[in-house]
């Protein structure tokens, strides 16, 4: 045991850290001089590593134990950083960096600055995931990463803000680029679109952003955003959904903040909630939230049609009929009609609903419809309506023929009456054909 003389390098801190050369500093010849002589000679002492206890005093590092290899493999580790590195590398190592995201971002058939998903989803034979329990299982993953993601940019931010606008990662564009490779999983999507870099670095340039109170306002809503994102029917309402709760969080974050908040949630991250790459779908957190837990009904539809009822809402000359297939664990709803649209008006139209409920329901929150295929393969609409306590409505539609999921998110803090799902069509030729609801659950934030 040695009572400490100048500095000691605490062995467990060096053995514990990364060699990845992931953080960045332009320094003078004269400082880099310094630090390339005493790579050379004083780092290798072993008595100035060791494990440090009270008192002042500190137990070295000898000859033959087992932490003089993590000497000497940070020894190697500084040299090569000192030493091997020139401005032409490291612009060259930037370079890479950004080529590297926006090659991550192109794959799996992921598009380039793209716009706002509209949310619709299909699943089944052939589709990216096989049934809906696998998709929203998909998008709870997809959802904790955009939270990960966005909460690790603005911890780096809070980190490196000082040595980003002082130039220290050759220009607060560069620097980006390095903080977007490090914040989370989906930080390529900041890379691949051409506007966004240029865009955040003006933005805090030119404004006041408070990174620690951004940071935890977004740890106190961090089940509120991951919920929001998951509950969303499509972009644009989940990153409504996710700065609307990081507001009512916190502490209170001004509009400087959650303009930031706004620039970061770009569409090609928050797509990844419809259309996830691989990874991301299997991607998991180190503290993420169980969107399961937050189920406030489910309505299976496996042994009976659990309270809900049939109407024919057709008009002209279309009908509709309905009844629960316990052998398909559904609610089969037949739609015909005789065709001749536009010349003979109306729609042929299925609505099961279930009134006398009394679930309160907060911003963020949803209502979500599965459903098979339609039997003849023409598109159909289907609907999600929501009647309030107050007797004001919402309502959404999807279009299509496939196995799918819909999602009606809840803009308001309100309590369910009444929940109506619908299938309609109107057609040019005859049609009698079904497509089975599966089931319908209400889930909370």
């Amino acid at each position: 045991m040695s009572r400490v003389g100048g500095f000691v390098h605490d062995i467990s801190v060096v053995a514990a850290l990364s060699d990845e050369p992931s953080n960045i500093r332009l320094l003078s010849d004269r400082s880099l001089y310094i630090l390339q002589n005493l790579s050379l000679e004083d780092i290798t002492f072993l008595s100035r590593y060791g494990e440090i206890l009270s008192g002042g005093f500190y137990l070295p590092v000898v000859s033959g134990s087992p932490e003089e290899g993590d000497v000497v493999d940070a020894v190697n580790i500084i040299r090569r950083d000192l030493n091997s590195m020139s401005i032409e590398e490291l612009l060259e190592c930037i370079c890479s960096t950004n080529q590297a995201l926006v090659a991550q971002g192109a794959v799996v058939g992921q598009a380039v600055g793209d716009i706002a998903s509209d949310g619709v989803v299909e699943v089944g034979e052939g589709q990216q995931f096989p049934d809906q329990e696998s998709y929203f299982d998909g998008k709870c993953n997809v959802s904790n990463a955009i939270f990960d993601t966005i909460l690790g940019m603005v911890n780096w931010l809070d980190d490196n803000d000082a040595d980003l606008e002082a130039g220290l990662f050759g220009g607060v564009t560069s620097g980006l680029l390095v903080g977007a490779r490090l914040s989370g999983p989906l930080g390529w999507a900041w890379a691949v679109v051409s506007s966004f870099i240029a865009g955040v670095a003006g933005y805090i340039l030119k404004l006041v952003v408070d990174f620690p109170d951004l940071s935890a306002a977004l740890v106190d809503t961090q089940d509120e955003c991951v919920l929001g994102l998951f509950n969303a029917s499509n972009a644009i309402t989940a990153r409504d959904s996710f700065i609307g709760a990081v507001e009512a969080g916190t502490p209170t974050i001004t509009s400087v903040e959650s303009g930031l908040l706004g620039m970061l949630l770009v569409s090609d991250m928050i797509n990844n909630l419809f259309a996830p790459r691989d990874d991301i779908v299997n991607y998991v957190s180190p503290s993420p939230v169980d969107c399961g837990s937050a189920l406030l009904q489910v309505w299976p539809f496996v042994a009976s049609g659990e309270g809900w009822t049939f109407r024919d809402d057709s008009d002209g000359t279309y009908s509709a009929s309905g009844a629960h297939v316990p052998a398909r664990e559904a609610w089969e709803i037949t739609i015909v009609g005789v065709g001749g649209f536009p010349t003979n008006p109306g729609k042929a139209k299925g609505t099961i609903y279930i009134d006398g409920l009394s679930i309160a329901v907060g911003v963020g929150s949803s209502v979500q419809l599965d459903f098979g295929p339609i039997g003849d393969s023409v598109t159909s609409s289907k609907h999600i309506k929501v009647i309030f306590s107050d007797a004001s409505e919402i309502e959404v539609s999807v279009p299509g023929f496939g196995s799918g999921v819909l999602v009606l998110s809840i803009t308001e803090s309100k309590t369910i009456a009444e929940i109506e799902c619908w299938v309609q069509r109107s057609w040019t030729t005859a049609f009698n054909t079904t497509v089975d609801f599966l089931e319908v659950r209400v889930v909370g934030t």
